[in-house]
């Protein structure tokens, strides 16, 4: 008779309350010397009517500003925050992505793009490992549907061939969002929120922002999402990397 061990992770304090609040107050002096980038006719010219410091497409932010944004931020999560966290029961769970393009053939032994038969086929497989725990599904993008359609056809495949399809994709075009948000309505699953990308480092424009403008009045909030790449598009420095990811966060909610 053989026993079985649950697998659990715990870690330690990732960084103390000091070096959060270095951290900040590095952020407000980013957003105050440098600024953010705002790549958005549109979005410039209400921040400059805003009384916004505004030098060509580059907007600053004053730090009592930014404080009195993050503070009620801070009052809006607080009940989020306060939640229990939901029930664990120790297992492990796997996540597939939806962003791939492309795939391995094992009959050819070779990396593929993503069509549309070949998604319906993965969606099938990750549909029979949903009570093992593998979940998501689409888990690709049919790279032989057009852009703004790609999508629409990701959502419609996982609907019709995985029981966990009724999960919207994410829009990546803003003439196709609306369809989009109408199918995932049809699907008991409507749309509440959208994610805005912020392009690194300090920048605020391109396609996601596009889809929320296209979409904003369906919209109950927006989330902001920045993913700097540390000795790349961010400093080496892990604290300086932070500072700069907290910025742009606090930057393009602040829009």
């Amino acid at each position: 008779m053989q026993s079985q061990a649950l697998l659990r992770f715990t870690r330690g304090e990732l960084i103390s309350d000091e070096q959060a609040a270095r951290v900040h107050e590095l952020a407000k002096r980013i957003l105050q010397e440098i600024g953010l980038e705002v790549r958005h006719a549109g979005a410039l010219e209400r921040l400059r009517a805003e009384g916004f410091r505004v030098n060509g497409e580059r907007v600053f932010f004053e730090p009592a500003l930014v404080d009195e944004y993050v503070d009620d931020m801070r009052r809006l999560i607080s009940p989020w925050a306060a939640s229990p966290p939901p029930p664990d029961d120790g297992r492990l769970a796997l996540s597939v992505s939806t962003y791939s393009l492309y795939v391995h053939d094992v009959e050819a032994d070779c990396v593929v793009p993503y069509t549309t038969d070949r998604l319906i086929e993965m969606c099938k497989l990750v549909d029979s490992l949903a009570d093992d725990g593998v979940y998501g599904a689409p888990p690709g993008i049919p790279t032989d549907e057009p852009p703004d359609l790609q999508p629409v056809a990701q959502y419609r495949i996982a609907a019709l061939y995985a029981r966990q399809g009724a999960t919207p994709v994410d829009p990546t075009s803003a003439r196709t969002v609306n369809y989009l948000l109408d199918m995932a309505e049809v699907m008991g699953r409507p749309i509440h929120g959208l994610p805005v990308y912020m392009p690194t480092p300090l920048r605020l424009g391109g396609e996601s922002l596009d889809v929320v403008l296209a979409c904003l009045e369906r919209l109950s909030y927006v989330a902001v999402s920045s993913m700097p790449s540390t000795g790349a598009s961010a400093p080496i420095h892990p604290f300086g990397a932070l500072a700069l990811s907290a910025a742009e966060l606090m930057g393009g909610m602040g829009q």
